[in-house]
């Protein structure tokens, strides 16, 4: 046994500050971080973070200006958004539109960038000997772009293809909704991405010019860079460079004017249009018609900014109570009253000089005709809260502590996310915290703030409270009468009824509304663990798992860790049966079984959840999947209690009434998806025999009877087969009781290769097209090119493939071209079986129009070739990230599971870098003709027709 913590007490001293020598500020880090930081605030102001990874096999970087669509000129509603397309589309020093796009890809990077409120983050990924040239491409963006006039129109027809795209989104027709209810002297009243009715105006490139030189001044940019190279070096590239951004002094006011405001509702609001009765001047109700089978209750409360006292985390001792799952809660007290399906709880916008704190709620049944109870029940509890804060201190700080103890434990044994995460995160939240915190920030949690956390509940009450209830089943009385300007949302809006708000009075007096069980404060948690001892491997240096159990029906693979040292293991348990086949009816049976298995659980293992745990149980083709995750000490405690409920699944029929029509509901909306995502899910049907499409599971499911469930349980068990595969902080008391407790399973007395794997569809020679009827403005085409077989040769070349054509793609259909917002090309891989996808979705091009300029453009391909030198960078690029170490055990365990699923080697990626190292460029062009010539390749198109 190696050393470890024992004692949580000694968590809270566990985070170390490293600063370097000519850094301007410590950087508190985790112990459990080997990465060096170096903070340095340039000459112009800009905020700059160096993170020197040694384990990082790609180097990243990310760069935020905040500024946002708040920034946006009156008359031109979406411009921040607009110039964060043209901004990659050529600068003074790389005046080539898709030149930053061909750099990254064939250097096995991504790039992307996105806009919100009051930030627009940059960000690529490229591997680590680029990152030198890469940066000197990424700081002429914020130096001297071109926005090249010649492309202004062309990306002005992206911007409208992407608003297109997503007019039917329920979130952003609820948004829209929302932006006419808000104070409209809120600049969260504007639209946000814009369009061409918006941007396509006379001047329009002078006010991109305007724009970059007003708000994208070095004072409002930081920038965060990962990568292998030493401090020093990544130094030594980035200030030269960036402190050439100018500074251009712009002020930046905390917005002054409530979002919520009474005058609000009064003026706008005549008196016949207040809904069920007379206006209070109270609480606002927003009704949204909705277009997808959804029962969505928010409950907003506007809030003040708390930047400053991010220490307490104010805000999240109250929604740890709010959103609590466990016995006695909100969560507990609502679902068995059938009123809900599920709650979150959390800010869901942060600005300068305020916030919204949200309680997002999926309503039951019964909750549609319910929102006033619901709304009472959360009054009840904050009063509860309240109440505890001021009658029981002592109650209120041990929760404060046990909080501020799991924050500790997390930073504690923090795992370091990928360069590129890593570089975003951090860029945004040096505009939060100070640098010292700008890692340790989102977990520090330094004293009891009692008197704050009152002030933000007395801001809990109806009139600083926005309702908006969205459904396509909305009750009469809140039929819409007005439609939203840029999503065509059908609403309505009003006063919350006058005999609701003097229920919500009560509530806050300490009355439970009728027909809801009491609310109780969380207990403590029983799944915090208290030994972080670690073990040492029987096979030290390995990284490969070994077979130590096989009889009849199981077979158990376990690997000890010893490279990354934390207290942690995965544990993935598959259950693969023949009694699971093809038919829709089994696919809806192991659907209902394991939501019913979840609603039984959820209650009990919360608390877990909260401690850093994870389970799950899933369907899948061929039975179930069960993975536990987290510290090692808690999981003999959730192992047990979630097995031995596998076989005793329980449910009454009014509840699987209910979740047979929760599921019916969620596969409806899925066929409402998006033109290319509703392709996405038919390809998988037709690939997959045994993956039934939802038309066909919806069908079986309207079938299905209560008796079923049980008669399936009885079915499956018995017929299973159990694979096992254990990783991490692993000993073998907890090798036992994951043996142990699947003993108490029933189980086949059969082998592994008995039970067939998933069949994958082998196309023809040939291209077979098929339409599906999509209801939905724009048109899509996914063409699908099969590998002729799964050696792991043709696995090498369709990855190279993808890779190649995917830049070239995009910079002919979708920059030069403008077939619409979504282009995208990437490798498949069905099962075992390798392939290549084409994904176009266009609001002006029908899918045969796309088809032919996808073909055109394949044939130039094929005809034209590429240099010798680009197929050398590509090949390099993906070689390198195939021999990329796993950068965490959870990674590590993922690759693992995916390779004894598949029955591949456990070194399978190393086995496919060295194939595709030893691909030469003359055998990648005949592979390539094979699989994409009209004459060889073995494909299939799904068109969308309307």
């Amino acid at each position: 046994m190696r050393s470890g913590i024992a004692l949580l007490c000694l968590l809270v001293a566990a985070c170390t500050l490293y600063s370097p020598g000519n850094g301007d500020a410590v950087v508190v880090k985790s112990p459990n971080d080997s990465r060096e930081f170096r903070y340095i605030e340039l000459p112009n102001k800009l905020k700059l973070l160096l993170i020197s990874d040694p384990d990082a096999q790609r180097a990243a970087a990310s760069l935020d200006v905040h500024v946002g669509y708040r920034q946006d000129p009156e008359n031109f509603a979406g411009l921040s958004h607009f110039l964060e397309h043209m901004l990659f589309l050529g600068t003074r020093g790389y005046p080539e539109p898709d030149g930053w796009s061909h750099f990254v890809s064939q250097h096995g990077g991504s790039h992307n960038a996105y806009t919100s409120f009051e930030h627009t983050n940059y960000f690529f990924s490229i591997g680590q000997e680029f990152l030198d040239p890469a940066l000197d491409r990424f700081v002429d963006f914020f130096v001297a772009p071109l926005f090249n006039q010649d492309y202004v129109q062309r990306e002005l027809k992206a911007v409208e293809a992407e608003y297109r795209a997503r007019i039917d989104d329920e979130a952003r027709r609820m948004l829209d909704a929302m932006r006419e209810v808000f104070n409209p002297a809120h600049p969260l009243s504007k639209l946000s991405g814009g369009n061409l009715q918006t941007l396509d105006k006379p001047g329009i490139r002078n006010q991109l010019l305007d724009f970059h030189r007003q708000w994208y001044g070095s004072e409002r940019m930081s920038l965060a860079i990962v990568g292998p190279q030493s401090l020093d070096e990544l130094q030594a590239m980035a200030v030269p460079r960036f402190k050439k951004v100018p500074s251009k002094n712009t002020v930046f006011q905390a917005i002054q004017v409530p979002l919520l405001q009474e005058q609000v509702l009064q003026e706008q609001v005549p008196q016949e249009q207040v809904l069920q009765g007379q206006s209070t001047a109270a609480a606002g109700l927003l009704a949204v018609q909705t277009k997808k089978p959804l029962r969505e209750l928010q409950i907003s409360f506007e809030m003040p900014d708390l930047r400053e006292h991010s220490d307490s985390k104010a805000l999240h001792y109250i929604g740890n109570v709010l959103g609590h799952e466990g016995p006695g809660s909100l969560h507990a007290a609502l679902k068995g009253a059938g009123l809900i399906e599920s709650l979150s709880v959390g800010t869901s916008l942060n600005f300068t000089g305020g916030s919204l704190y949200q309680i997002k709620i999926s309503l039951g049944d019964k909750g549609l005709q319910s929102i006033d109870k619901i709304v009472a029940a959360l009054f009840h509890t904050v009063e509860k809260l309240s109440q505890e804060l001021e009658q029981a201190p002592e109650k209120a700080l041990a929760r404060f502590d046990e909080q501020r103890q799991l924050s500790e434990l997390h930073f504690r044994y923090y795992t370091a996310p990928s360069s590129l995460s890593s570089a975003s995160a951090a860029s945004a939240n040096l505009h939060y915290y100070e640098p010292r915190d700008v890692i340790y920030g989102d977990y520090r949690t330094a004293h009891f703030d009692a008197p704050l956390i009152q002030k933000l509940l007395q801001r809990m009450v109806p009139q600083n409270m926005l309702l908006v209830l969205a459904s396509n089943e909305l009750p009469s009385a809140f039929s819409p009468d007005r439609r939203s300007q840029w999503y065509n949302s059908n609403y309505r809006f009003g006063a919350a009824p006058a005999g609701w708000q003097a229920q919500w009075q009560l509530a806050r007096q300490g009355a439970i509304p009728a027909g809801i069980a009491a609310v109780e404060m969380p207990a403590a948690n029983r799944f915090i663990p208290q030994s972080f001892a670690l073990y040492d491997s029987p096979t030290p240096g390995s990284k490969v798992p070994l077979r130590q159990q096989q009889v009849p029906g199981f077979e158990a693979w376990y690997m000890v860790d010893d490279e990354f040292e934390v207290p942690r293991a995965d544990i993935s348990i598959a259950f693969l049966s023949k009694a699971i086949s093809g038919r829709p009816r089994h696919r809806v049976l192991a659907h209902l079984y394991a939501l019913a298995l979840g609603e039984q659980l959820q209650q009990s293992i919360y608390p877990a959840y909260l401690a850093g745990m994870s389970a799950s149980f899933y369907p899948t083709l061929r039975g179930f999947t069960l993975k536990f995750g987290g510290y090692n000490d808690a999981l003999p405690a959730l192992v047990d209690e979630v097995i031995s409920t596998l076989t005793n699944v329980s449910v009454d029929e009014q509840r699987f009434g209910e979740l047979v029509a929760e599921l019916e509901r969620g596969w409806t909306r899925d066929m409402q998806a998006l033109p290319y995502q509703r392709l996405g899910q038919v390809v998988s049907s037709i690939l997959y025999p045994q993956q039934s499409d939802r038309p066909a599971l919806i069908q079986a499911l309207r079938t299905v009877r209560y008796d079923d469930l049980a008669q399936f349980n009885r079915e499956f068990w018995p017929g299973s087969y159990q694979l096992i595969i254990a990783h991490g902080n692993i000993n073998t008391e907890l090798q036992t009781q994951i043996k142990t407790s699947l003993d108490a399973l029933p189980r086949c007395q059969c082998s592994r290769d008995q039970i067939s794997p998933p069949t994958v569809t082998h196309l023809p020679a040939g291209t077979r097209v098929e339409s599906l009827a999509i209801a939905h403005p724009d048109h899509a085409l996914l063409a699908y090119f099969q590998a002729p077989d799964n050696r792991i040769e043709s696995v090498a070349g369709s990855m190279l493939t993808a890779a190649i054509l995917e830049p070239r793609l995009f910079a002919q259909l979708r920059t030069r071209q403008q077939l619409g917002y979504i282009v995208n090309t990437g490798y498949m891989a069905v099962f075992d079986w390798p392939g290549i996808n084409v994904v176009l979705q266009s609001p002006r091009h029908t899918a045969l129009a796309l088809n032919a300029a996808v073909e055109a453009y394949l044939a130039s391909f094929l005809a034209d070739g590429v240099d010798a030198a680009v197929f050398e960078h590509h090949r390099n690029a993906l070689v390198a990230r195939l021999r990329e170490d796993d950068p965490n055990l959870h990674r590590r365990s993922a690759r693992l599971w995916r390779a004894l699923m598949l029955n591949q080697d456990f070194e399978y990626r190393s086995a496919l870098a060295t194939a595709m190292q030893a691909m030469s460029f003359d055998d990648w062009q005949v592979f390539a003709r094979k699989l994409l010539n009209s004459q060889q390749r073995r494909a299939l198109q799904l068109h969308s027709i309307q």
